[in-house]
């Protein structure tokens, strides 16, 4: 009797210290009296692209950014990816965070002006063309959710609330 191969059950994608990605295969084994099993091991890949949604100072001065994949494959899992310790961007002068938006970034700052500001270079992207910009009395804008939302099917999903925003370029009053 010919044993059974391993059946793939799942990909998953990870990062690792130095920044690059692997694959690690997760293998569905047959009954140990008709094979020994081993997993293939972990395989380098190109990583998905990602995004920083956040830049953190704590009291002590150290920051920290925190990254997640835009879109995983959809035959795979993705690991969550670990902060990594950077060197703090001006916009942060005291404790606080810099959160990404729809567009540009929204300072909380304990020592200073929080708001919607400029992103640090870091996390600068384009406008999110999820969002519907509408230019607001005080020179910002107010970003409104109008894309996809991918939600499963057996869950009920909200779309995210409206944003205040820096507006982006060419939307004006």
């Amino acid at each position: 009797m010919t044993p059974t191969p391993p059946k793939t059950v799942m990909r998953t994608i990870m990062v690792e210290g130095d920044g690059s990605c692997v694959e690690l295969i997760d293998v569905e084994c047959p009954p140990p009296e008709e094979a020994t099993c081993n997993p293939p091991p972990p395989m380098p890949v190109a990583c998905p692209k990602t995004t920083i949604s956040q830049v953190r100072r704590d009291e002590a001065g150290v920051c920290t950014q925190s990254m997640y994949f835009d879109r995983c494959p959809e035959d795979a899992r993705c690991q969550p990816i670990p902060d990594q310790t950077i060197d703090c961007p001006p916009q942060l002068t005291s404790e606080g965070a810099v959160y990404k938006r729809a567009y540009g970034c929204y300072v909380e700052s304990s020592g200073g002006e929080s708001g919607p500001k400029e992103c640090p270079p870091q996390m600068k992207a384009p406008a999110d063309t999820d969002y519907i910009y509408t230019p607001l009395n005080d020179g910002l804008c107010q970003a409104v959710f109008s894309g996809d939302i991918h939600c499963p099917p057996d869950a009920s999903c909200n779309p995210p609330p409206p944003q205040r925003v820096i507006c982006p370029p060419g939307v004006t009053k």
